[in-house]
């Protein structure tokens, strides 16, 4: 009976240690190795999104398409 005894006050004893322990495993899992780079600037992830792809570029015709529908430009420059 006494081992027994020991073992579940040293378990409620260490349950805190525990989650501290958890908790500082957690945080070294999630630091990086090295110091990570600047975030990029907008219009670098705004290159970076139309260059990733071909059909990313034709996404700039969608914008390009509705307001020259809505501004009534001649059908001789809607082709060009």
């Amino acid at each position: 009976m006494g081992p027994s005894h020991k073992r579940s006050t040293r378990k409620a004893t260490r349950s805190g240690s525990r989650f501290e322990h958890i908790r500082r495993q957690t945080t070294l899992m999630l630091t990086p190795q090295k110091k990570l780079a600047p975030p990029p600037t907008f219009l670098k992830s705004l290159k970076a999104i139309l260059i990733a792809s071909w059909l990313n570029l034709l996404l700039v015709c969608i914008p390009v398409s509705v307001s020259v529908a809505i501004l009534e430009v001649p059908q001789v420059l809607r082709f060009f």
